[in-house]
């Protein structure tokens, strides 16, 4: 922690690693990365390294960058993002979500996506 620099920031020099758990204490999202800077006058966190999240619907996403405006609720990366969901792997460049990363928005996407007859 570094409160009295300007402005004041926190950082995670060997990583993070963060988890939510439900009721039954069973993990229900989970965020790390190889390291993360948060300042604390923008409320925004930065994530790089081997970022991987896993949301409460069981879909992961990987990508080398992550930011998360904690003013705005927001996700976002400019970088490459790889997202495995149940029936269909997405990947593109940049992506822009909530902060529970249940509704995104990928900016220029590519993958396969399984077509019913």
């Amino acid at each position: 922690m570094f409160d009295r620099t300007n402005p004041p920031y926190q950082e995670f020099p060997d990583g993070i690693y963060l988890e939510q758990f439900d009721e039954a204490l069973n993990v229900k999202a989970q965020l790390k990365a190889d390291y993360a800077y948060y300042d604390e006058t923008a409320q925004q966190w930065t994530l790089r390294g081997n970022v991987h999240a896993l949301n409460r619907k069981g879909e992961t996403f990987d990508t080398p960058e992550m930011k998360w405006d904690q003013k705005t609720h927001r996700v976002y990366s400019d970088t490459s993002i790889h997202i495995v969901r149940e029936k269909s792997v997405i990947e593109g460049v940049g992506f822009d979500s909530n902060e529970e990363m249940t509704k995104y928005t990928i900016l220029n996407p590519t993958g396969v996506f399984p077509i019913e007859e």
